[in-house]
Parts: C-alpha cells; structure tokens; sequence
C-alpha cells in the first residue's frame, strides 16, 4: 500500500537517535523476526509466525515507546534531543487542536504503514489505525512558563521551526554576545528563506550545538510548503550562514554548518496565509477578538511558549 509521509513527519532525523533505534529492535523481537534483523522497517517480513493479533500488540508497544522518546527534549546534548523536542511540541499541539490529523497521529500512521509494507499481512488496526495510534498522554505538570523573547500574542505565524547550527563555542558567545548572534541569525534566516528579516522572530536560543527556534510571520504573504522547501537547503551549503559566521568568527575560526535537516514543528491551517506581496513589516496590532485570525494566534502563542520552554536548558 502507498503510504501517505506527512509533510512536519516527526521522525526524519531519527537514524542519530540511538533510542528510536532500540524501540525498533523491541518491536523486530516482539514479532518474532529471524535473529539478526533488528531494523523496525523491514524485520517484519523475516517473522514466519506473525499473526495480525500479535503485530497489533507489538506495533502499539512500539508506537508507545516512540511517544516516550519526549523525555530527551530536556537533554541538549543527547543525539536524541531534536526528535524529542519535536515529539514533545507535537503532543502538547495534538493535545491543544485535538489527536485527529495531527503530526502525532500522521505521523504514526505512517511508521504503521512503512512497517506493514515489509509484510505480506494484511491486518486493519481499527479506523485511522485507532488500536495502535492512540493520543499519547501528557505529563501532568503546568505548562511552563515562556522565557523572554517569546512571540507576542498577536504574531500569527505561517511556520515555527528548530534548526541546529553546528559549533563548539556558541555558549561563550550567547554570553558576550546574544543579542548581535540573534540578529545575524535573523538576518540570515531572511537570506535563506528569501522573506525580510523584520517577518522572522527568534523565540530561543539553546546551547547544544547551537538549537534555534524561530517563527515565520503570516505577513510575509509566503505559503508554509515554500517556506518548508527553502528551510529544506540549509545542510546544502554555508554561505546563506554569513552573518552568523562573522559574529561566530569573534569567539572562534570555526566554519559553521548545518548537518541535520531543520524540523518544522508547526504549520499554518490551510488558508491561514494568504501569498501576495507582504506588508512592509511584521503585524504590530492583535486580531479583532472572536476573528478566525485570533484564534489561529492564540493556537500558535500557546504551542510556541511550550516549544520555547522545552527546548530551554
């Protein structure tokens, strides 16, 4: 069967996370996959006495373990902290618009679907794969609040991402220097996604090597998938980092670079961007109250204050 990849899919740095490795290798020896085979991907072919009852029970433990992973966005210098942070920003977003079509329930039905698809069975899982693609539970503590420099409550966003800029001495420099590598960082953001710098807002900074998380103003009349596929080329070179790299050059000769494809943590609703010519500079004045745009604002303040705490050290 094709399997439909959705386009914030949580796991496409997953390779360097040792963890999602291991719930892989739980779920080839929970099916009973011939020894050796230890890739969730493709293990289930090699399991001669796999029953839909029993995948079903193991692909809901596996589905399990991958939502658990969210316990290293607390971790910056675990290989595994950028999935973690995305998994953990899913599920509060999930758990604020609801699981249905969510990036946590897509992108579990799409894990589901790549693994069935190295199995001659053919099992249903229930409707949108309810029986092993469940709404994760959340932990039971408040929800923290922002640091400074959070988006303001009338900033509608038509992307937030994370990416990580590779660099040992970024920490001596967020000390020296952070509001000059906020700015170059800005500036070269607008570079690579070809928009002004006055419609990107730089919500954190945190060492590890150095993970920045950022939004995309609506205003800059430019669809999330374009946004999405300029964001894409940022590991192919690293001349769109000049800035950045003249202000890192004052701490340090290294050259910067991005290894690891940024991961969009949240995406506009259809409709929510209008593409045109944009406005002179990023929204200064909230949405009337009650309007569609105010709640599309109050939808992206609130996950964004949770991706900024997250991801704080």
């Amino acid at each position: 069967a094709a399997c439909m990849k959705p386009t914030n899919n949580l796991y496409p740095m997953a390779s360097s996370c040792p963890a999602y490795a291991a719930c892989g290798a739980a779920f080839c020896s929970c099916v009973g996959a011939s020894s050796g085979n230890t890739n969730a991907s493709t293990c289930l072919g090699t399991a001669s006495q796999a029953t839909c009852t029993s995948v079903q029970a193991c692909m809901a433990t596996y589905q399990t373990c991958l939502a658990g992973l969210h316990t290293y966005s607390s971790n910056s210098s675990s290989p595994c902290f950028m999935l973690g942070s995305a998994i953990s920003v899913a599920n509060v977003a999930a758990g604020a618009n609801g699981f249905a079509n969510s990036t946590v329930q897509k992108s579990c039905q799409y894990r589901t679907c790549v693994i069935m698809n190295s199995s001659s069975l053919t099992c249903n899982f229930g409707t949108n794969d309810a029986n092993v693609c469940m709404m994760p539970s959340l932990p039971p503590t408040p929800r923290p609040t922002a640091p400074t420099g959070t988006l303001p409550p009338n900033f509608e966003a038509a992307i937030v991402a994370q990416l990580r800029i590779e660099g040992s001495a970024f920490a001596e420099l967020l000390s020296s220097n952070r509001a000059g590598l906020e700015t170059a960082i800005t500036a070269d953001l607008g570079t690579l996604l070809q928009i002004a710098a006055s419609f990107i807002r730089v919500t954190n900074m945190v060492v590890g090597s150095l993970v920045v998380t950022f939004a995309v103003s609506a205003s800059a009349g430019v669809q999330p998938s374009t946004l999405n596929s300029r964001l894409a080329e940022a590991t192919a070179s690293t001349s769109w980092l000049s800035s950045t790299q003249s202000v890192y050059s004052t701490v340090s000769n290294e050259t910067l670079r991005v290894t690891e494809a940024p991961n969009v943590l949240v995406t506009a609703a259809p409709g929510a961007v209008t593409t045109g010519a944009p406005t002179t500079a990023a929204p200064t004045t909230a949405a009337p109250s009650g309007s569609p745009s105010a709640a599309v604002v109050s939808a992206f303040a609130t996950v964004l204050a949770v991706a900024a705490a997250v991801v704080a050290l």
